[in-house]
């Protein structure tokens, strides 16, 4: 007990070492980040969070409940070039995470994304981003719901996607064109058993026109495509599927207590396994801030759609709900309170499983380029299938760095 509480402490003290030494470097650097060569802005903007939350179930099992402290830093670096309508970001990020009571469930993501805007013409806006990660899923989530006790460490992905935005019209313009293409891949490298559902191609392709009726009011019509192909499952196993949305909806600015959009529309997805069908529905998405005062705003947030299974029937229903007011007391200090729920409907089984949490924050912004932060959070889950259920409550501290 004593070696074991030894290397606890000298963990912390590490991480803790590390992290300070990460402010000091970003603590030195210019503070205005943008500079300028041969007409050039390039700028560099170091940020780091660090984490301290004690949990009484980690792996969000119904019985086998782990608590523990856990330390979690995460350092990031974006370097940034931009010459007239032109620019061009690069962004590396590493999240590492250490717990106290259980080394099962320590990891180190690292992700990878650079982005090129540039105006093409006066019309046509384009943006290209590429994205690779090495991550994690937590124990009892995903893909190990309700067997987190059978791992003995989590789910480790490979993640890679890219993809372009295309816009054509400005945006004072009455009729904008918005066109998106996107791939994305996900590789699962630790466990066989979940990677049949785990590995996945998907190809993402939409249009939407957008129609601005009043200043601050727009009209829109969105047609998507996304085909999702499981690379280990093939003939009957096959849960290959085209998946087709068609929306109608509308955003708004209009006034300065309300902004929002809204679209509705309906679904369609197709498996290439003809004994499996298909499955058609109505899908919306909602998204309303209102700002009754200054220093107080409402956000909610439900939306209704098809996702791919992670092993449970042939695909998944979701319905979200969510709601989150915010109160800015001074103007260096904000608390926030959020309430959300999720609804999961796995067709064709019986089996269902609702989620819902309860968070309050509290932050404040000791400096410009510092800001600490507090929150408790309790969630559960209640479903069809034994084994599914779990409740737990989270404690974290946090410090924000950024230049």
């Amino acid at each position: 007990m004593k070696i074991s509480a030894l290397n606890n402490t000298f963990k912390f003290l590490s991480q803790l070492l590390f992290a300070l030494s990460m402010i000091l470097c970003c603590s030195i650097s210019h503070s205005n980040n943008e500079h300028y060569f041969d007409n050039i802005a390039y700028s560099f903007k170091p940020s780091l969070i660090i984490e301290q939350l004690y949990t009484d179930n980690l792996t969000y099992s119904e019985t086998d409940r782990i608590s523990t402290w856990g330390t979690l830093l995460s350092p990031s670096i974006e370097l940034g070039l931009q010459k007239s309508s032109k620019t061009a970001t690069l962004n590396y990020q590493v999240h590492r995470a250490e717990y106290f009571g259980t080394s099962s469930d320590d990891f180190l993501n690292h992700q990878i994304q650079g982005k090129l805007k540039f105006q093409a013409s006066q019309r046509t806006n384009m943006q290209f981003f590429a994205l690779y990660g090495k991550k994690h899923e937590e124990r009892g989530t995903g893909y190990s719901i309700g067997s987190a006790n059978k791992l003995s460490q989590n789910d480790r992905f490979r993640e890679y996607h890219t993809g372009t935005v295309i816009n054509y019209g400005s945006p004072q313009s009455i009729g904008r064109i918005e066109f998106k293409l996107n791939a994305h891949a996900a590789r699962l490298d630790n466990r066989d058993s979940a990677a049949q559902f785990a590995n996945q191609n998907n190809f993402h392709g939409s249009l939407a026109f957008f129609y601005k009726f009043k200043t601050n009011t727009s009209l829109f019509i969105e047609a998507n495509s996304t085909k999702n192909k499981f690379t280990l499952l093939s003939g009957k196993n096959s849960l290959n599927n085209l998946d087709t949305r068609v929306y109608a909806g509308t955003s708004w600015d209009a006034t300065a207590l309300t902004t929002g959009t809204f679209k509705l529309g309906l679904s369609h997805k197709d498996f290439s396994n003809k004994e499996k069908g298909s499955a058609s529905g109505f899908v919306w998405d909602l998204g309303v801030r209102w700002h009754p005062i200054q220093t107080t705003w409402f956000d909610v947030a439900t939306q209704s759609l098809t996702e791919e299974t992670a092993g449970n029937g042939d695909y998944v229903e979701t319905t979200k709900i969510s709601s989150t007011v915010t109160h800015q007391w001074q103007q260096l200090i904000q608390t926030s309170l959020n309430i959300g729920a999720v609804k999961n409907t796995y067709q064709p089984t019986d089996q269902e499983q609702g989620t819902w949490h309860i968070q309050a924050e509290f932050n404040y912004q000791i400096h410009h380029r510092i800001k600490i932060g507090a929150s408790i959070t309790h969630e559960e889950r209640l479903s069809t299938k034994s084994g599914h259920d779990f409740q737990r409550n989270i404690a974290k501290l946090s410090l924000s760095f950024n230049t």
